[in-house]
């Protein structure tokens, strides 16, 4: 997922974990921030993403939230 200054987010699945990662070139909007926190979706200062368990709701969001920014 990109646009033309370069990927605004990068979806991964960690297949190691079972998890699913979200990236954000820069600091996403408050709303964006609520609405992974209201999923379950839990940051991760390590690894510099936000993670969840894989499933077919949180790669949906994943998808849905890439494809608009």
């Amino acid at each position: 997922y990109s646009n033309a200054a370069g990927p605004a987010v990068t979806v991964t699945e960690n297949n190691e974990k079972n998890g699913v990662e979200i990236r954000f070139a820069s600091k996403p909007a408050t709303a964006i921030l609520d609405r992974l926190k209201g999923a379950g979706w839990r940051w991760s200062k390590f690894a510099g993403c936000w993670y969840v368990r894989r499933s077919p709701e949180s790669l949906r969001l994943a998808a849905e939230i890439a494809k608009n920014l």
